[in-house]
């Protein structure tokens, strides 16, 4: 052996199985991606029908509403949703079973959290004031939304699916010892 060789190989370091096989990447789950999309698909037919149907608190109506498509609108309302929580609740568990309850609860409170709270800043005092502008005028809308009463009627509006997301996480966590599995660690 040269000395360049027998030099290279005393400097080398000891080879270990991370150094030899790449990270694995966790596991991409097609077929929920897919049924996330049809249930948004859903959602965007709910919707649309909402505004012509006979049932629903659409705050504005076509004149013309129809009856035949209220089957859809209950059919789809009673699992849309469901399916939406069911799939947070399994990929806040995948979190919770790779990362622990510290890293798992930070991830989501940075992406359901603070978008909540970021976008329901921005659309509340928005939809209070477009909504008063349709039924009162600019001027009372705009005196109005800067009232006390304003603050009577805080909610999360479009963002309820949020609102009612962090709810059954919080409600998920604190958990009873007997609940936990062996050895997982305290919420």
């Amino acid at each position: 052996m040269s000395a360049l060789t027998t030099d290279m190989t005393e400097r080398a370091e000891p080879m270990t199985p991370s150094a030899i096989l790449p990270t694995a990447v966790a596991p991409r789950y097609h077929a929920l991606d897919g049924l996330r999309a049809a249930m948004m698909l859903l959602g965007i037919y709910l919707h649309v029908v909402v505004a012509y149907g006979t049932l629903g608190g659409w705050p504005y109506k076509q004149a013309e509403l129809t009856g035949v498509l209220n089957l859809t609108i209950v059919l789809i309302h009673i699992f849309r949703m469901p399916v939406f929580y069911v799939m947070a609740g399994f990929f806040a568990a995948l979190l919770y079973h790779r990362y622990g309850f510290r890293r798992a609860a930070a991830n989501r409170v940075m992406r359901v959290a603070v978008p909540f709270a970021i976008a329901w800043a921005i659309l509340f005092p928005l939809v209070m004031l477009l909504a008063g502008w349709g039924r009162v005028g600019f001027e009372r809308a705009w005196a109005a939304l800067w009232s006390a009463a304003t603050l009577r009627r805080v909610q999360p509006h479009h963002l309820w699916f949020l609102e009612y997301l962090l709810l059954l996480y919080g409600l998920a966590c604190p958990r009873p010892r007997w609940c936990r599995p062996p050895g997982a660690p305290r919420c």
